[in-house]
């Protein structure tokens, strides 16, 4: 790695460009540590950190990029940065601040009245967004923000997917942008019905981001996690659980429904939906000397755990849980995925864990995240192969808890699938609420109704009463997702 900081700088525009966001940063953050204040690459690492999940670091790099840029412009641009990781982070009046601070310095530039309608979308705000992208479509501006805003609000799709195909070819574009562009084109012909098209343009979304990825290496770890957290191994932990009745962890593969189980249980009076946090697996790295990778933080094995650090973690995840929760809840959902690679630790800290396990059709959920654009850190998500087989990992390694630790530590596992919700949603709010301890309620069943704001994927889903629409939505790709039948078998 060089250390002159211009061809820090230099190094770190070329990963940029590429499309390496993870190389990006790691240069950008050399860059820094040699004491240089650049604000170019400074945006550098707040963008990098975007597309990397690395929102509070996308937010401190995009502050002192602010302070330390000369020009309105780029000031502008930096606000933009800043109010998108903002956004991601829960600070919802914090972005909207940002992106009108960033208009009043450049109040026609097209990028930024994009970043400000979609975060209006991202609140829920409809028709706020839609007048503003008309609005600025009548001035005569366009973005390739302004249309994939348009997409997601017109009425009919011809319109936005003329205005999409437009910027799909454009080498100037980044290439997190045309990626986005082509997600936002192959969902607009998914919804037209028109498979072929809407696959192509997924492919080519895809192909753009798509960084290295070894399947292999992730089968091993949870091997290594199946094979060593055993009840005899789980039982022999000396420990001093917690009677915690508020912490709930939501879990499954992405795409399987856990925003909308989530948003379920948010709506009784006496639980709290709290996303995707990121307490638990930085409970475990800090204090338990978890591993961490990309997207996962694991414990190789129960063993080297002691009673003291577990019931400090435990008061520690509490604390965070607490303190993110409104007076009178009893129940805290927690809804980090990635949190099923530590439920064996968790179940440790706690008498009686709860645990809700979201299931779907894995090719349902494969497809389904083949159509998804995540954060550079799920490199596992650009190959209908390499989806399968996360699936096929994670689904064993959350068997695999489901089985042992009821026994071993007391926890509650509850399974629920995602079509069977679809098929009797009160019957199975009903076994939902019955498992987490809470009277039922039929606001259980108006979701849809929630102002909650989700920072997921899912965010529109959840806005939209249950439907059987997403079921077996699979079949009208049959013949596009061959590559999932070495993992999942042929299909008759």
């Amino acid at each position: 790695m060089p250390a002159d900081p211009r061809q820090l700088a230099d190094a770190a525009a070329r990963a940029m460009r590429a499309g390496d966001a993870a190389r990006a940063w790691t240069l950008a953050c050399s860059h820094e540590r040699t004491g240089s204040v650049d604000p170019g690459v400074l945006e550098i690492r707040a963008v990098a950190a975007l597309r990397l999940g690395r929102l509070h670091d996308a937010d401190a790099a995009a502050g002192r990029a602010i302070e330390a840029a000369s020009s309105t412009a780029a000031q502008a641009r930096l606000l933009a940065h800043r109010a998108r990781a903002r956004l991601r982070l829960a600070r919802h009046k914090d972005a909207l601040r940002d992106l009108d601070d960033a208009l009043a310095r450049a109040p026609d530039q097209p990028g930024l009245l994009g970043a400000k309608a979609d975060a209006l979308l991202h609140l829920g705000r409809d028709d706020d967004a839609r007048a503003l992208v008309e609005h600025a479509f009548a001035r005569g501006l366009a973005h390739p923000s302004l249309s994939i805003a348009y997409a997601r609000v017109a009425e009919t799709a011809g319109a936005a997917v003329e205005r999409l195909e437009a910027h799909v070819d454009d080498p100037a574009l980044a290439v997190d942008l045309r990626a986005s562009v082509l997600f936002q084109l192959g969902r607009l012909h998914d919804r037209a019905g028109d498979a072929d098209r809407a696959m192509e343009a997924f492919r080519r979304a895809n192909n753009l981001v798509r960084t290295p990825h070894d399947p292999a290496e992730l089968s091993g770890v949870v091997d290594e996690i199946i094979e060593r957290w055993r009840p005899a191994s789980i039982r022999a932990v000396k420990r001093t659980p917690r009677a915690g009745e508020l912490p709930v962890l939501v879990v499954g593969v992405p795409r399987s429904g856990t925003s909308l189980v989530e948003q379920i249980i948010d709506r009784h009076p006496r639980a709290q939906g709290l996303g995707e946090l990121p307490d638990l697996p930085q409970v475990c790295v800090g204090r338990l000397r978890a591993r961490a990778r990309a997207y996962m933080a694991w414990i190789d094995k129960p063993g080297g755990l002691r009673a003291r650090e577990l019931a400090q973690a435990g008061g520690a995840y509490l604390d965070a849980l607490a303190g993110g929760t409104a007076p009178g809840v009893e129940r805290a959902i927690d809804k980090q995925l990635m949190n099923l690679f530590l439920l064996g630790p968790a179940a440790l800290m706690f008498t009686d864990l709860r645990i809700v396990w979201v299931r779907r059709d894995p090719r349902d959920v494969c497809l389904s995240c083949y159509m998804q654009l995540f954060a550079a850190s799920h490199a596992w998500s650009h190959e209908l192969a390499h989806i399968a087989s996360f699936h096929r990992d994670a689904d064993r390694l959350m068997g695999h808890w489901a089985d042992v630790l009821p026994d071993a530590t007391g926890a509650r596992v509850h399974q629920l699938r995602y079509e069977a919700l679809v098929a009797d949603a009160e019957g199975e709010t009903r076994r939902l609420a019955d498992f987490l301890g809470l009277d039922w309620t039929p606001a259980m069943l108006s979701f849809h109704e929630s102002t909650r704001i989700v920072d997921t994927a899912s965010t529109a889903q959840v806005r939209r009463p249950l439907s059987g629409d997403a079921v077996a939505r699979w079949t009208r790709y049959r013949q596009h997702l061959h590559a999932l039948d070495a993992v999942f078998g042929p299909v008759g």
